[in-house]
């Protein structure tokens, strides 16, 4: 570190066209490559998908989500459509009264509650415990997502969390994968680019 140099190089809040300039800056120049990307991405925040997550897989990246498992989902059994503010004492309400990213404002859509609903389905329909019973799914990502960021507060929170490792390889059940595209159609040319990224 006293010598001015870094080990690897890794890129955070880029847009898709950032992070390939300078993935292709570092290749003509002979510098050390951007070897990984953090990016805000789960099952309610999925506009990697339209060209950060694309870039990762095609340069072979690393990617860390940031909030894998969003705290609407990991903790879903404290939200329910019909709500009309957050629940006392929690880091949405903590959020919404500084102006976070995270505030219920933002979230409290018809797409939230549709992640969170479709859970909830799954849960009656397949037997399997999800939602609430299952925070882990909330950080179960598709391919390419090498390590997801957790901020695990209790043992209980990390095992849940480390979870997700096991959903990831058994890839969940198709209404578990499928439930963030019915909550969040893309426009036109990121439908077309799902396939292929078989998310």
């Amino acid at each position: 570190m006293t010598s001015g140099k870094v080990r690897y190089v890794g890129a955070s809040n880029y847009s898709g066209w950032q992070l390939q300039k300078s993935i292709d800056l570092a290749r003509a120049n002979g510098w050390e490559p951007v070897v990984c990307l953090q990016a805000l991405y789960n099952l309610l925040d999925r506009d990697a998908e339209y060209e950060l997550l694309y870039v990762v897989q095609n340069e072979g990246l690393g990617m860390s989500p940031v909030e894998p498992a969003s705290r609407w989902l990991a903790r879903a059994e404290r939200y329910r459509r019909g709500m009309n503010a957050p629940v006392a004492g929690t880091r949405i309400e903590v959020a919404s009264e500084k102006g976070w990213s995270e505030t219920f404002e933002r979230y409290n859509n018809e797409r939230t509650w549709n992640v969170i609903d479709t859970i909830a389905r799954d849960q009656q329909e397949t037997g399997k415990t999800s939602g609430a019973d299952r925070p882990e799914l909330a950080a179960a990502l598709p391919p390419g997502v090498t390590g997801p960021i957790i901020g695990a507060r209790n043992m209980t929170q990390l095992e849940d969390n480390l979870g997700a490792s096991r959903l990831a390889a058994e890839r969940t059940s198709d209404a578990e994968v499928e439930h963030g595209e019915q909550s969040q159609p893309a426009p036109y040319p990121y439908d077309v680019h799902r396939l292929r990224l078989g998310i």
